[in-house]
């Protein structure tokens, strides 16, 4: 789902970045877990504050997302642990092609940091 048009994947990995995070953070308009349900975009997570805050980027703590939205471009994912200005290990969705992973990613200095409320 999300923007994947060309997906050839199937089976139950597919999300994109920013579905992903709103699941993860049980957003009540993400919830339940139904294909495509979700207003949120990495423009919004970015620029808006609706259930969550920003934060220091050198504050994260794990369960906070990491987002860059620039030029119509964008993403977000979940920060666990490691070095927020290099190497971190995140929760995130790649793509169609990928799924979510648990992998170690460099944070460039694009992202930005935030955190749910009430958590």
């Amino acid at each position: 789902s999300g923007s994947c048009p060309d997906c050839s994947h199937t089976g139950s990995y597919g999300a994109d970045c920013s579905g992903y995070v709103g699941k993860v953070w049980q957003l009540p308009e993400a919830m339940p877990f139904e294909e495509n349900k979700h207003p949120f975009s990495t423009y919004s997570f970015k620029n808006g504050s609706t259930h969550w805050s920003s934060i220091s980027r050198g504050d994260a703590k794990r369960a906070d997302a990491m987002v860059y939205n620039s030029n119509g471009s964008g993403h977000i994912f979940i920060y666990e642990s490691g070095n927020v200005w290099g190497q971190a290990w995140t929760y995130e969705a790649r793509g169609c092609s990928y799924g979510i992973v648990h992998n170690t990613r460099t944070i460039s200095s694009s992202y930005v940091a935030r955190r749910r409320d009430g958590v």
